[in-house]
């Protein structure tokens, strides 16, 4: 099962194993929850994120109730400062 994780916004603190790479595709053997999805993608913290799946903004208290399957495609989106 695969899965691929966009991230936007997010400056030298991201996710390792985004490092030098705004996505990755996250291999998985059965369908998770999108909390698992992203902590599995390296993501420790989620304050202050807004996750898409598909598109659609799933609010934080739903992370750990739908299923990521196969094929979907996750964006991670987080505010950054500047002017």
């Amino acid at each position: 099962m695969a899965i691929k994780i966009s991230i936007f916004g997010f400056g030298d603190d991201g996710p390792a194993q985004f490092q030098n790479q705004k996505h990755i595709l996250l291999t998985m053997d059965t369908p998770v929850t999108p909390r698992a999805a992203l902590r599995e993608a390296g993501f420790e913290e989620y304050e202050g994120l807004v996750l898409m799946i598909n598109n659609r903004v799933v609010a934080e208290q739903d992370w750990d109730a739908p299923t990521v399957q196969d094929g979907d495609d996750l964006r991670v989106l987080s505010a950054f400062e500047g002017g």
